[in-house]
């Protein structure tokens, strides 16, 4: 099914609309997918009484207000056109006639409130009519509608085989956007001269025509504007156009009658006649010859005529344009608003999804806002309703609520298809967010690189630039790539807090000796970064200052399309192990499944949806073989997926990979370390050790027993405490070694430091 018909509310992307899943939702959306052919599964139903008049009619207690409301609304607009009154009075009963769902779902969701009077915040109460079941039923029918009308789309292309489709561009709340087939080189704002009149222009032909009658073919769509108020930027206006002679001047008139054939849009289209007295359910709003859409709620289209482009259709995705800044002149902006607002806001979009596809990073401008109420009242006359500037950033990426595909090529498509399920969809769009949060354009192609190297071994810390340093430290200390290593771990810092200083970095660090160290410790992993281009000039500069190939490092550094080291073994190692330990009596799988804390098939398959990618969940029967001990992390943060607790998941990972107990480091108890620092500190004191022992020797040799450099250095200057260790052979033994180790006297050490001595 290319358009899944049952919404699923995940918060906070709101409805999200895939293949399988779990959801509620009222009887008209049900009944439409069943009739759709969606399997469904039924948990549980609720059925709400409903009451009847004499003649066993549903009482509609406010549907005679309504009528009432809706007739007034149609008065006005009739009178609104030349009358500005009466266009604020038909928008006035356009929220009355809206507020009576509002009134339904009030309180239903919090909400602040401000009480001007008394300046302070409270929660929105429920309405004397709210009810959750009006509220939602009236949502579902709309939705029901809407998606009746795409299933209907989908079900007219399959009788067209080898036809060019109705393209679905987008569909949201009650309105959705179409690409209906046309003749090459089209467009509905020269409609007005025909085809065959078009044909005689192009070859230059001389003919004579009817004014009126261009006229009135023109007047089918859209109203041109007088010579002199065109040459002055006045656009082409639309104006009502019949929906069935639209569609089939395009030869789709069956479309209408596919879409009337689905219940719920005849329930809608019933309640539309019965409530206005006019079969108009399906409106034409806009018409244009390019569309192009970012997002959910972001359109726009545009029509050709006269050799300039015109906007007819915005919808500006939460974008709130500062034409008043860019504009300057106080004419020229009111021009613009009065003439053709849509066309220059249009134009600026345009220039922030060019940005947002050739430049990496995100754009902030400047948002216009007015002074709050609040901020006035608590100003106390001293703040007036003005203009309020803040910077807010810019989004024209992809929402991800369906899944992008490429051609046969390998290139982007412009269409897209459902996800299979929430797990999936989120698997986009949280990485999505995650490349936002970053100061990035969360581009498909920047979010398929981040999935394909997601669980590889680095933690972004102090930003990407940061992140960037900190993996060419590993691979050059470790000697992935040439440079120069020979500088000490003092000079390399230095020479990278140069580099940092120079292109003035934020977030600010100070880069130090410990951060080269821990550049040693750290297994360096190959293409774990993803290519960011604003860091080029920083990794051109950080090679330069030592020496390193850029080719080199940028093959080692960047993430390639290929995906070297993937997940999948390792979900797949995990489901194994949940659905067959058990089975082959191995600990701690046993105990788990005796507690009913191990999950299912089918919730395994969709929490490893996003690391199975496709690949099957179960290749063998069987419990799985040892997994390396550096894929262990992973292991567990997989057991922790699937919804183990800490431990539960960290005993299973270590179940699959086993700890190897004889290469740690034995663990000092607080006994031994005392005992430690009481020998270190009598070192120092001439009295006890009359030879001076050079502090290089100390480390060195004191190191097996748990001295460190910094606990060395901590310890030495302390004031000796003496008796202060219990006269325990375990105490006088580890005094022995040390002393030998050092080639000191042991005597008078264990009488100083041991008590009764």
């Amino acid at each position: 099914m290319e358009y899944p018909c049952l919404p699923i509310k995940k918060q906070p992307y709101g409805l999200c609309y895939v293949h399988e899943g779990e959801t509620l939702l009222p009887a008209v959306e049900l009944v439409q997918a069943v009739k759709a052919g969606v399997k469904v599964e039924v948990l549980w139903s609720l059925e709400l009484p409903v009451e009847k008049d004499a003649a066993g009619q549903p009482n509609l207690y406010f549907y005679d207000h309504l009528e009432y409301l809706v007739s007034l609304r149609a008065d006005a607009k009739k009178l609104a056109e030349n009358s500005p009154e009466h266009e604020a009075k038909q928008q006035i009963l356009k929220e009355f006639v809206n507020g009576f769902y509002g009134k339904s779902a009030q309180g239903l969701n919090f909400r602040r409130m401000f009480n001007p009077s008394t300046g302070e915040f409270f929660a929105l109460s429920p309405s004397e009519i709210t009810e959750p079941s009006v509220a939602a039923l009236v949502t579902a029918q709309v939705r029901a509608a809407l998606a009746g009308t795409l299933l209907a789309i989908e079900a007219y292309n399959k009788t067209r085989p080898g036809e060019r489709p109705i393209v679905v561009i987008s569909a949201t709340t009650d309105g959705l956007l179409i690409g209906i087939p046309c003749e090459p080189g089209y467009s509905v704002g020269e409609e007005f001269f025909g085809s065959s009149v078009l044909e005689k222009l192009k070859q230059g032909e001389k003919f004579e025509v009817n004014i009126v009658e261009i006229d009135s073919f023109f007047r089918d769509y859209f109203d041109i504007p007088s010579p002199i108020k065109l040459k002055l930027g006045d656009p082409p206006s639309m104006k009502k156009v019949d929906t069935r002679a639209l569609l089939k001047r395009f030869g789709h008139e069956a479309l209408l009658d596919e879409f009337y054939s689905y219940p719920s849009v005849q329930n809608l289209r019933f309640m539309r006649q019965k409530l206005t007295g006019k079969d108009d359910f399906f409106e034409v709003k806009h018409l244009a010859d390019r569309v192009e859409s970012i997002k959910t709620r972001g359109q726009i289209g545009t029509i050709k005529y006269g050799g300039r482009e015109y906007c007819s259709l915005i919808a500006r995705y939460g974008h709130k344009v500062p034409l008043s800044l860019i504009y300057d002149d106080p004419e020229l902006y009111s021009a613009i608003m009065k003439v053709d607002r849509d066309t220059a806001d249009a134009q600026w979009l345009f220039e922030r999804i060019d940005h947002a596809l050739n430049v990496a990073e995100v754009e902030d401008y400047p948002f216009l806002n007015l002074t709050s109420f609040k901020k006035i009242l608590e100003s106390v006359g001293k703040i007036d309703l003005t203009n309020q500037v803040q910077m807010k950033r810019t989004n024209s990426d992809w929402d991800f609520k369906r899944r992008f595909v490429r051609d046969d090529s390998g290139n982007l498509s412009p269409f897209s298809l459902p996800h299979k399920n929430i797990a999936a969809l989120l698997r986009e769009r949280r990485q999505a967010d995650n490349i936002r949060k970053g100061g990035l354009c969360a581009t498909p192609e920047l979010v398929e690189q981040r999935l394909n190297v997601k669980g590889r071994g680095i933690r972004a810390r102090s930003g990407q630039a940061a992140m960037l340093t900190r993996q060419f430290l590993r691979g050059l200390v470790q000697g992935e790539f040439e440079g120069e290593v020979s500088l000490t771990e003092t000079e390399i810092a230095s020479r990278i807090n140069q580099v940092w200083e120079e292109f003035e970095i934020k977030p600010e660090k100070v880069w130090g000796r410990n951060d080269v160290n821990a550049a040693k410790r750290k297994k360096f992993e190959a293409n774990v970064l993803i290519h960011n281009p604003g860091h080029d000039s920083l990794l051109k500069r950080t090679c330069d200052e030592f020496g390193a190939d850029i080719d080199v490092v940028r093959q080692k550094l960047f993430a390639t399309d290929v995906v070297e080291k993937s997940t999948t073994h390792l979900a797949q190692t995990v489901a194994q192990a949940i659905l067959f330990g058990s089975g082959f009596g191995v600990q701690p799988f046993v105990a788990l499944h005796r507690q009913g804390a191990l999950p299912g098939r089918s919730v395994l398959a969709e929490r490893l949806y996003p690391q199975l990618n496709g690949a099957p969940m179960v290749v063998d029967s069987a419990f799985p073989a040892s997994i390396p001990a550096g894929d262990r992390p992973m292991l567990r943060r997989l057991f922790v997926q699937v919804g183990l607790s800490g431990d539960e998941a960290k005993q299973c990972a270590e179940c699959l990979s086993p700890v190897q107990l004889q290469n740690r480091k034995p663990r000092r108890n607080t006994t031994e370390k005392k005992c430690l620092e009481q020998f270190v500190i009598a070192l120092h004191q001439p009295d006890i050790c009359p030879t001076e022992v050079k502090p290089g020797k100390i480390m060195k040799r004191l190191k097996r027993f748990g001295l460190s450099k910094h606990g060395y250095y901590a310890t030495k200057g302390k004031t000796l405490a003496a008796q202060s260790l219990k006269a325990t052979p375990e105490n006088r033994k580890q005094i022995e070694q040390m002393a030998m180790a050092l080639e000191v006297e042991p005597g008078k050490f264990t009488h100083i430091l041991l008590e009764g001595k």
